[in-house]
């Protein structure tokens, strides 16, 4: 009788455990739940509110999740896109330390040093964030147009035809290759992927045409029209 009582005792024990374990999973799974709602909320009103409303919500969310890599990485691309560049690597490099084994906060940080001419920078991170097994087509674009300036045309070309593999039906791809070939004296390129961007429905291609001549700079091209 004793081992019966016993036995029944661990039982509910265990049973007892169990479902304090289940309703703990689930209330974890519901919490990230509705933080990546909150996130998605945030991330799409942004082509549709103002930039100092996506900036309060944005900067709220973090004050409350800290830890959110998806929020952290956004922050720092919006603040990128509205030309708080210093402050944008800032936060790449915190989506780094987040989570040191995504490509994504390498290949931000790098983008960002490229526009800024840091050249050895831009190429440490994006060369990271290729090691990391990126697959971003923007990626092989800003380590083509870091060659570029570089003038080291061959690893330019050879990082312009891995761009153009993982994104060759993208209109801002083949505007970043116009301005990389044309920048190089390869005209017959430049035009072939010129009039392919516009085919894709290239953006505004009066501005382009002035990143082209050199009255633009392409960040700032892209910065509008590629949001």
């Amino acid at each position: 009788m004793k081992q019966t009582v016993l036995f029944f005792f661990i039982f509910s024990f265990l049973m007892s455990e169990n479902s304090c374990r289940q309703k703990a999973r689930q209330r974890q799974s519901d919490q990230k739940l509705q933080v990546a709602i909150e996130y998605k909320s945030i991330y799409e009103s942004y082509r549709n509110s103002p930039a100092d409303s996506v900036r309060k919500k944005i900067e709220s969310f973090l004050l409350k999740h800290p830890n959110n890599y998806s929020g952290r990485s956004f922050y720092a691309w919006f603040l990128f896109v509205v030309g708080e560049v210093d402050s944008s690597i800032l936060e790449y490099k915190k989506s780094i330390v987040l989570l040191p084994q995504k490509a994504e906060g390498y290949a931000g940080a790098g983008a960002v040093y490229n526009t800024l001419n840091q050249n050895d920078s831009a190429e440490n991170y994006l060369l990271l964030a290729i090691a990391l097994r990126d697959s971003s087509p923007y990626t092989f674009l800003n380590l083509s147009m870091l060659y570029m300036k570089k003038n080291e045309p061959i690893k330019s070309f050879a990082f312009a035809d891995s761009c153009l593999i993982k994104g060759d039906s993208l209109a801002s791809i083949c505007a970043g290759l116009s301005f990389v070939y044309q920048k190089q004296n390869e005209k017959a390129k430049s035009a072939l992927f010129y009039n392919r961007a516009v085919h894709l429905g290239l953006k505004d291609t009066a501005s382009f045409n002035k990143v082209l001549s050199g009255e633009m700079k392409i960040e700032d091209y892209y910065r509008k029209n590629f949001d």
